[in-house]
């Protein structure tokens, strides 16, 4: 939901024989929350620190992120 705060975990995807990749645990805010047009998936917009958004991009373009609920906007 629109302005939770949550965090951006780094993780290996399935198939990559346990490559190592560079750790990733980044706070972030979510923006918006809506479904993929293009796929059976829901797509999460992330506001995080300028320093961080380069990772984080290309690691979620990789499909290599989880995200985690760490308190919920009321």
């Amino acid at each position: 939901q629109s302005g939770d705060r949550v965090r951006v975990i780094g993780v290996s995807r399935q198939g990559t024989g346990g490559k190592e990749t560079e750790s990733l645990e980044v706070a972030a805010q979510v923006s918006s929350v809506h479904p993929s047009p293009t796929s059976n998936t829901v797509v999460v917009d992330v506001i995080v620190a300028e320093g961080d958004a380069a990772r984080v991009a290309g690691r979620a373009a990789a499909g290599e992120v989880a995200i985690v609920l760490d308190s919920r906007e009321r």
